[in-house]
């Protein structure tokens, strides 16, 4: 099995980063501007990707200010069984935000792209939290 880390240090708050991976606002500001669903514990949240891909998770794990976990429900077969975990932490006045999302299968072609376009999407997810404009996928 393999995983896609990343971990990175902000200035924002724990609160701000679980509310825009908790809210439709917040997820639609950062990941995809094309988010509807539900972000309470159990529900299902839906990201599309225009022509691209479409997304279906459900929260799985929630802790206030803490922790936020999705487990991938349909989409695209290579992320079957896969989870989407980000770990929030406050340490010495910054913001700690470890992102994992584990379970894919060792012969997962896309695994590169798919790490790369995290990493895009963390970087919005960072920028999105500390100044209120981030970069998400849009056909426009």
């Amino acid at each position: 099995m393999k995983s896609i880390e990343h971990t990175f240090q902000s200035k924002a708050s724990s609160t701000e980063f679980y509310n825009a991976l908790t809210t439709i606002d917040g997820l639609s500001a950062w990941w995809t501007s094309d988010t509807i669903g539900s972000a309470e514990l159990g529900d299902s949240l839906y990201f599309s990707f225009g022509q691209y891909a479409m997304f279906e998770f459900q929260v799985a794990l929630l802790n206030p200010g803490k922790l936020v976990s999705w487990k991938f429900l349909h989409g695209n077969p290579d992320w079957e069984n896969t989870y989407v975990t980000f770990i929030i932490e406050e340490v010495e006045g910054e913001t700690v935000i470890e992102f994992v999302h584990d379970g894919f299968q060792d012969g997962y072609d896309n695994f590169e792209n798919t790490n790369l376009a995290w990493q895009d999407y963390l970087s919005s997810l960072q920028e999105f939290c500390e100044t209120g404009v981030g970069r998400p996928f849009s056909e426009e």
